[in-house]
């Protein structure tokens, strides 16, 4: 194997049975053992058990027959163990697993992570903060070269802040991502692999619609991060999936109003909030979510977003929350545009204002348009509220909602118009 510097580490999110392991745990270091026998190892897994029946199995492969005829002469294993083994030209291969001191003063050429969290584990802050600072300080330092050995994560999503929420957060320009849920969705990264799914699905041979649906039954909230890869937090509790109401594009009634709810961040930083941009229609008694954009974006960003939202949707009043770039935002488009400047002072904080407007949801009065980003990434931040990591979508929808129900009636208490006449 050649010694170029990498260029990012990788981390691949696939749903069980979909032989993740076989593929990275037990082929991939017998493969590049074939190319260079002296590649060194590390193997973990959140089970030692587990790591060590990866381990036993790429054993076993590597002195089948089979391997033997294509690549016996290029190597031979030393010594007898199963689960640590050496090559006659300098390669090894050990296991450990998170909080182990296994592998202290082991170094190696790649590190593989296989399902690093447990199904059990994960759901303790304690036991996440603990496999966090194993995998941030504890396993880099066993790299023999940094710049040039490489980090592979392959696991099925298990709650938000898991090992792949916790790189995603932290280091996202410094990782690939391969993203391959069981159905086809927006998820899906690179985008262009969704070119390769059967019928929108994955491995339509193994996980069927039929499967699937066994899967979403027994799973519960657990399929959307196990095969959807967008895990749930399961303290979510102000909003209720099955409060949740579908309309397609032809569904759509022709909307008494339209709204565009903004709730802008701070700056675009990695570490920032997102922004968020949501095209809200009220045809009474029902509220429609027709669009959403939430992203990292700073005040310019911002502005420049909510101008081409207003391009589709020209009749639609800005409804802007007085926070962070807010401020800019409502300065720089009130001459221009009809705007309400929202102050969630009046109302109380996030988790009132998004009480105020449960009521709502649980009548049936809200109702989605069904879209791959609002099924996939607007209705998990929803549904994890108040325990997920992001609240951003919840603070523009809630604000929708109270504009929708309380500005007129109060008489704008809470809402400022931007410009005269509104």
């Amino acid at each position: 194997m050649n010694r170029q510097e990498r260029i990012r580490d990788l981390c691949v999110n696939v749903p069980p049975a979909t032989s993740k392991s076989s593929i990275l745990s037990i082929c991939l270091p017998a493969w590049i053992w074939a190319n260079n026998p002296a590649m060194r190892f590390i193997t973990t897994s959140y089970s030692p058990g587990l790591a060590q029946d990866h381990a036993k199995a790429t054993r076993k492969l590597i002195e089948s027959d089979w391997y033997q005829e294509l690549f016996g002469d290029v190597y031979k294993l030393v010594g007898d163990a199963e689960t640590y083994y050496e090559t006659d030209k300098g390669g090894r291969r050990m296991i450990t697993s998170p909080g182990s001191a296994v592998g202290t003063g082991f170094h190696a050429d790649f590190l593989i992570f296989d399902d690093p969290d447990s199904a059990a584990g994960v759901f303790s802050d304690a036991m996440r903060a603990q496999t966090h600072e194993w995998f941030d300080e504890v396993m880099p330092s066993r790299l023999s070269d940094p710049k040039v050995g490489l980090k592979i994560v392959v696991q099925q999503r298990l709650h938000q802040q898991d090992i792949t929420g916790h790189i995603q957060k932290t280091y996202p320009d410094k990782w690939f991502f391969l993203i391959l849920p069981a159905i086809k969705s927006a998820q899906v990264h690179p985008p262009s692999l969704a070119a390769y799914y059967k019928n929108d699905l994955l491995f339509p041979a193994r996980l069927s619609a039929q499967v699937l649906e066994d899967y979403r039954k027994r799973l519960r909230n657990g399929f959307a991060g196990q095969m959807m890869m967008t895990p749930l937090n399961r303290e979510g509790n102000f909003f209720k999936e099955h409060w949740v109401r579908w309309a397609t594009k032809d569904q759509l009634p022709a909307m008494e109003q339209l709204i565009i709810s903004v709730d802008a961040s701070f700056t675009s930083d990695a570490k920032s909030c997102p922004a968020s941009i949501q095209v809200w229609g009220r045809k009474r008694p029902n509220f429609y979510l027709i669009y959403d954009l939430t992203v990292r974006m700073g005040a310019l960003e911002t502005v420049t977003a909510i101008e081409r939202v207003l391009k589709s949707y020209p009749s639609a009043m800005l409804v802007v929350e007085k926070a962070a770039n807010g401020y800019f935002v409502i300065e720089r488009l009130k001459k221009s545009y009809p705007v309400y400047s929202f102050d969630p002072k009046r109302y109380g904080g996030k988790e009132i204002r998004a009480e105020m407007v449960t009521p709502l949801w649980e009548t049936g009065n809200v109702i989605l348009f069904d879209s791959p980003n609002i099924r996939e990434r607007y209705l998990p931040e929803i549904l994890n509220f108040p325990a997920g990591e992001f609240k951003d979508r919840v603070d523009a929808m809630s604000q929708a909602l109270l504009y929708f129900t309380r500005a007129e009636l109060a008489h704008g208490a809470g809402f400022n118009s931007g410009v005269k006449g509104f």
